[in-house]
């Protein structure tokens, strides 16, 4: 298997969804991953290409390294996982909602990307998407793409799988 398979968590919706069409137009392989059965379902079917999918509930961390197994090696990580919490303007920002946006986004991303580090192939990336951050273009940039959302453009920045 080559660095050309790319892992999307988060890959039913929103910019993963995006994310896995404008790899798989590039031809890369893709697997995309999702907690909704029914809303991979929908999302594989609308996609062209090398593609896979697995259900897979990033919020249920003792899972994490058997789904990543099942998977199998791969060369790129792309997390897109979602909440609804935290966001909006910081002057009324519900220090609450903000906490389970932590609980229901930070940790996740944390633990699914450190689950993927044994599979992850040497040169590989991990890559962190935060809606709200603005360095997702570089990780895109990486894999030769453009991101066709502005929502897009507000990530992460690459992390080196080391």
């Amino acid at each position: 298997m080559s660095l050309q398979h790319v892992v999307v968590i988060g890959g039913s919706s929103g910019i993963g969804l995006a994310t896995a069409k404008l790899l798989l137009k590039q031809g890369y392989t893709v697997t995309i991953a999702g907690r909704d059965g029914e809303k991979l379902a929908a999302a594989k079917a609308s996609l062209d290409g090398d593609l896979r999918s697995v259900v897979l509930d990033a919020m249920e961390l003792s899972t994490l390294g058997e789904a990543f197994a099942a998977i199998g090696a791969f060369g790129h990580l792309v997390l897109a996982m979602g909440s609804g919490h935290g966001a909006g303007a910081f002057a009324t920002l519900d220090m609450t909602d903000l906490l389970a946006g932590f609980q229901t986004k930070l940790i996740p991303h944390a633990a699914a990307a450190q689950a993927a580090l044994p599979l992850l192939q040497p040169g590989g990336r991990a890559s962190p998407s935060f809606r709200r951050s603005a360095r997702r273009l570089r990780c895109l940039a990486r894999l030769g793409l453009r991101p066709s959302m502005p929502a897009s453009r507000r990530s992460c920045r690459c992390l080196p799988p080391n």
